[in-house]
């Protein structure tokens, strides 16, 4: 068997694993382990890296997708300045998601146009990244659905 050969017979390895992100990246990481750039081991660790990657990426989506969130809103975006009142090392704090393992609720309250929502997003998108289950959703959804609930 020659070197395309063998290429070939990996790529289609690959697809029949199913492994399109080891797909996406085999060609470079062959090329970088033909010139001696990176070892075998490396190499394998990449291609497996890539898949786990975009096995990620998709779940993530995925989970984003099935959470109703109004947006995508992260807390790297969140402008402190524009609202000072905010305690930016309690947000942080939360964003570790200790609370979910201590069974704790998290409610935002105040008016209109403070962050309220783009906080609860941010939330909500490092608990999915966290490979949490999340489901947006307003009080006055609540609301609705459990009227609804009690005219059933």
């Amino acid at each position: 068997m020659n070197a395309s050969s063998n290429v070939d017979a990996l790529k289609a390895h690959l697809v029949d694993l199913q492994m399109p992100g080891g797909l996406e990246v085999v060609d470079s990481l062959l090329e970088r382990l033909d010139h001696g750039a990176i070892s075998p081991v490396e190499a394998m660790e990449q291609l497996l890296a890539a898949q786990v990657d975009l096995r990620r990426q998709r779940r993530l989506q995925a989970a984003l997708h099935s959470s109703r969130l109004p947006g995508v809103k992260t807390l790297d975006t969140f402008d402190f300045a524009f609202q000072p009142s905010i305690d930016r090392a309690q947000i942080l704090s939360l964003h570790q998601m200790g609370f979910l393992d201590r069974r704790e609720n998290v409610i935002f309250l105040g008016p209109a146009g403070v962050g309220k929502t783009h906080l609860a997003v941010s939330l909500a998108i490092t608990a999915a990244e966290r490979v949490r289950r999340v489901y947006y959703g307003t009080l006055s959804d609540l609301v609705l659905s459990l009227v609804e609930a009690e005219s059933q």
